[in-house]
């Protein structure tokens, strides 16, 4: 599969649209076309789900109806934005017909008694936890109640049409492939439970159509660990097979004509902003949808099966496999390996479970390109704070440049390489400035015998281009460029501070968008805010054992104290690791896919434990480390910028209808100012009684 050639056709498809309208034919019109094909679509839909039908439309593939399923929500909302999203586009004639509301034997208390078991998967669709706070910022229903409707999702405009409720998915599949046989497309791209129970219906449902096409199905993540990249083999992909296990096997083995599976290939290709830009030049409902709330997080996985059933010869590369069940079918994998993979055999029993979360897999945090905020953008990056806690910041546009970056992380080089007589001279105190020798710092007090083996330099704040702490003698003459560097990271965090407060729709008499920022000025006083300079050396290998290559925890496990902290990495230095919700450790690459041409790594942003309190948990403080190999022979170096309030700022609750009232102050409980809040942090990790001056 070729990226290139995807984007571009969704570029061309989606301009279309506004030049002239694409008709689609109703089912009872059908007549052979240019193409002669036919289609029934099938997915768990969303508000940005439109394009696998329009590219189906353009390719003159009679569309015969969008079925729905549960998958990512519950299938009444997934069809409401089936119904939505035609309407967008004037397309109302396309009937939406619902599926299965449940798994075949799949149930919520099934789904969560095995994460009990075998731990939390990564994706968990519609069995995840019900989330009232996701739900008021526009996500879709998960848990609870599976016909509750959550209307703030629909960013695309409630649907004023009605689904076909004459007939559910699998009868409308049945009738369609006996009344066109060996003419209907199955395109499959959410749980495969329609499918199955189309297979049961009618013994001949599977050989009378002509192809079925799957989105998921790493079936063969192992080799793709060996062939492929660990990011592609992403956690997300197979909840399509985890959602209904029995349905995949079904599916899976019944006795379609061609089965086309792309799973693997789908993470390869991934929007940029760039192209969701180039998209936009263009102004239709489509563009619009798409340009606004697509994204550049995650893969073009639906569109990228879709596309392979228009037309498999965009593929480079596939290869033929046997399911044991049928040894005569050939079903097509298609990959991003740089020739044909060895034969596979589906070992389906044991597959349909077995695609949590690989251990080692980088996390795709969601990337944000702040340079021109607006209420979009804050709504993006508080939903990502609030399900992660860390994001990518598009390093573009902030003032940052290639020379000054390498200028400040010279001179940290300049300065840990300086005797250790001289460093020590600013040794670090109550006040949090200055250098932290080799085993100070204590993060993970409960689990730690000894402090983390590296080192550090904190600069707190500086006046006029001034610090307010002795300089080391290596940094004296510097002292202008690293104040400049430092405000460059200031503004970026007050810029990040208002898109959260536009997220949080705080009110403007309250103080609207600056309320954060406002409480961050430094002309209304001193604050904990840090730059720091962060040194792992590379360790001294006195012994060849094989223990050696294992990683080596060089920050134990921590949250961050303040309100924000930013990250700069160099490129080759990565190490970074956050506790994912499967509750087990995942890198956080320092160039993520689609970043890998840009001129600076993205920043990675990350909410500290003061904005998650004062946001009464909706923003996520979550728990990270830096894990080096024990073999590496390079010293890595980073820059964090830790960002606090001014020091006397109370934290009362801020004034959003997204955050509820803290149980803690309506019983009384003390509200704490920036400057407790830090005291008590730093006296954790210190072992300090005396409280800080900041």
């Amino acid at each position: 599969m070729s990226t290139k050639s995807l984007s571009l056709n969704i570029i061309l498809l989606l301009c279309t649209f506004a030049l002239w309208p694409i008709k689609a034919t109703p089912v009872s019109n059908v007549q052979n076309n240019a193409t002669g094909r036919m289609a029934i679509m099938d997915n768990d839909w969303s508000s940005t789900g439109f394009i696998p039908y329009l590219m189906a439309l353009d390719a003159g593939i009679d569309v015969l109806a969008l079925t729905t399923c549960t998958g990512g929500s519950w299938q009444p909302q997934l069809t409401l934005h089936a119904l939505a999203t035609l309407e967008a586009g004037n397309l109302s004639c396309i009937p939406v017909v619902p599926g299965a509301l449940y798994p075949l034997i799949q149930t919520y208390d099934r789904f969560q008694a095995w994460e009990a078991v075998h731990g939390s998967l990564y994706w968990q669709g519609a069995f995840a936890p019900e989330n009232v706070t996701a739900e008021a910022l526009g996500s879709d229903p998960t848990g609870g109640d599976p016909n509750r409707i959550v209307a703030s999702a629909f960013v695309e405009g409630y649907p004023t049409t009605k689904a076909d409720t004459t007939t559910n998915a699998a009868s409308f599949m049945v009738d369609m492939v006996h009344k066109y046989p060996d003419q209907v497309s199955i395109y499959a791209a959410g749980a495969l439970t329609n499918v199955a129970l189309a297979v049961r219906m009618d013994p001949n449902f599977a050989s009378l159509a002509k192809e079925l096409v799957v989105m998921g199905g790493y079936v063969d993540d192992n080799l793709l660990q060996a062939d492929g990249s660990l990011l592609q083999s992403d956690i997300n992909s197979d909840i399509n097979l985890i959602m209904d296990p029995e349905a995949a096997k079904i599916a899976l083995t019944a006795s379609f004509p061609s089965m086309t599976i792309a799973g693997n290939v789908a993470n390869q290709v991934y929007p940029t902003q760039e192209f969701l830009d180039d998209v936009y030049e263009v102004k239709n409902n489509y563009t619009s949808l798409f340009h606004k709330y697509y994204g550049t997080s995650f893969p073009f996985w639906d569109e990228t099966a879709a596309a392979l059933m228009i037309d498999p010869s965009l593929s480079l590369n596939s290869t033929s496999a046997s399911v044991t069940d049928v040894p005569e079918l050939e079903i097509v994998f298609y990959t991003s390996g740089t020739g044909p993979l060895a034969s596979l055999k589906l070992q389906l029993d044991s597959v349909a479970f077995k695609m949590g979360s690989l251990n080692g897999t980088s996390e795709q945090l969601p990337i944000i390109d702040i340079s021109n905020p607006d209420s979009h953008t804050g709504d993006r990056l508080l939903q990502a704070a609030s399900e992660w806690g860390f994001v990518y910041i598009k390093n573009q546009g902030l003032g940052f440049t290639p020379e000054i970056l390498d200028r400040t992380f010279g001179l940290s080089r300049q300065f840990f390489k300086s005797p250790t007589a001289e460093k020590a001279e600013c040794a670090i105190g109550p006040d949090d400035k200055g250098w932290s020798s080799p085993y100070a710092e204590v993060l993970d007090p409960e689990n730690q015998t000894e402090g983390d083996f590296k080192e550090a330099l904190n600069f707190g704040e500086f006046a006029n281009g001034k610090a307010q702490q002795p300089l080391p003698k290596s940094l004296t003459t510097h002292e202008a460029e690293i104040s400049r560097f430092a405000d460059l990271c200031h503004a970026l965090c007050i810029r990040i501070l208002d898109l959260v407060a536009i997220g949080l729709k705080v009110d403007d008499a309250e103080g609207g968008q600056a309320w954060f920022s406002s409480r961050h000025n430094p002309s209304k006083g001193p604050s904990g805010t840090i730059l720091r300079l962060c040194y792992y050396p590379a360790l001294e290998l006195k012994t060849n054992t094989s223990e050696l290559s294992d990683p080596l925890v060089r920050a134990n496990s921590h949250t961050d104290f303040g309100s924000l902290t930013l990250l700069f990495q160099s490129p080759s230095q990565s190490g970074l690791e956050i506790l994912n919700p499967s509750s087990s450790w995942s890198p956080v690459a320092v160039h993520p896919p689609s970043t890998e041409n840009d001129s600076l790594p993205p920043i990675v942003m990350n909410i500290g434990d003061l904005l998650s309190r004062w946001t009464n948990g909706v923003l996520k403080s979550t728990v990270h480390r830096v894990n080096i190999p024990r073999n590496r022979k390079e010293d890595r170096y980073s820059i964090a910028y830790f960002c606090h309030p001014v020091a006397d700022t109370r934290m009362v609750p801020v004034p959003s209808k997204l955050i509820g009232e803290k149980e803690g102050a309506k019983n009384g409980e003390k509200v704490l100012t920036a400057k407790e809040h830090l005291t008590k942090r730093l006296a954790e990790v210190y072992g300090w009684k005396d409280e800080p001056t900041t």
